[in-house]
């Protein structure tokens, strides 16, 4: 739980959500824990946040367990219906009724960080309908409070959003977000393509470097120890070394002679 904390206070949403699912698969004897039913209300908010929907369930959690932390989160439910059927002013209203839940809980914070969500998510979405937009229009469409050209610029630069601002052809006029092909490298500018995959690069080998930190750490534990231990006293331990994995049929011309 403090490891998802940290991550969310770093923006680091994809590592917060896999820490917070660590939190809800952990072994129960009841239903569920304060612990949980915690980690359940911000992973459900950090989902919103990272991607754009609800978050999908860990696929080895418990169903009574889930089905028992979504019993004590209905207000929670209510700001991701919100969310996802992309109304605004309802979701501002389920966040402004939640605002003394989402204070005990610690939430609030992350709540502001949804309403910004949608926003990029409302930007980005936007692409699958328009194939240029003025940011006189699309700066109407919400309180942005700050600069509406640096803010898609900062997501463009992210890699969030696949577009490019240019200058409008007609002088005085705003200038025009044109939208690339949705969820696809193919059109980016050279530079961000390049970043992209730089980043996906990187990430592949931060992947790496935690599953072989993790298979270390396992065989080190006392349980896995206790383990090997065990298994090497049994008289019946077989080394999968010794095993004979190869398709060459036994020789059984030399057996039945013996039995002769």
């Amino acid at each position: 739980m403090l490891g998802a904390v940290i991550y969310m206070g770093l923006g680091n949403w994809e590592r917060a959500l896999t820490f917070l699912e660590c939190v809800l698969i952990s072994p129960t004897q009841s239903p569920g824990s304060a612990f949980m039913l915690e980690a359940y209300r911000k992973w459900m908010l950090v989902g919103l946040i990272h991607y754009g929907h609800r978050p999908p369930p860990p696929s080895v959690s418990p169903g009574q367990t889930m089905k028992a932390l979504q019993s004590l989160t209905k207000s929670y439910d209510g700001i991701a219906d919100a969310f996802q059927t992309r109304n605004e002013a309802r979701l501002v209203a389920e966040i402004q009724e939640c605002e003394a839940f989402l204070k005990d809980d610690g939430n609030w914070p992350l709540a502001l960080c949804v309403k910004q969500a949608f926003q990029r998510f409302a930007i980005r979405n936007l692409g699958r309908t328009y194939v240029a937009l003025p940011l006189s229009q699309i700066a109407g469409m919400c309180d942005w409070g700050t600069d509406i050209e640096t803010y898609l610029k900062r997501l463009i630069h992210s890699g969030f959003l696949n577009a490019t601002v240019t200058a409008s052809p007609n002088p005085g006029e705003s200038a025009i977000l044109r939208f690339g092909p949705v969820d696809d490298a193919i059109g980016m500018p050279e530079e961000q393509r390049t970043a992209a995959l730089a980043a996906r690069v990187s990430r592949v080998e931060d992947l790496v470097e935690h599953n072989n930190e993790v298979a270390t750490r396992i065989t080190l534990t006392p349980e896995h120890l206790a383990h090997v231990a065990k298994a090497k006293s049994r008289k019946d331990f077989l080394n999968p070394d010794d095993m004979d994995t190869s398709w060459d049929a036994p020789n059984t011309d030399e057996d039945m002679m013996a039995d002769l």
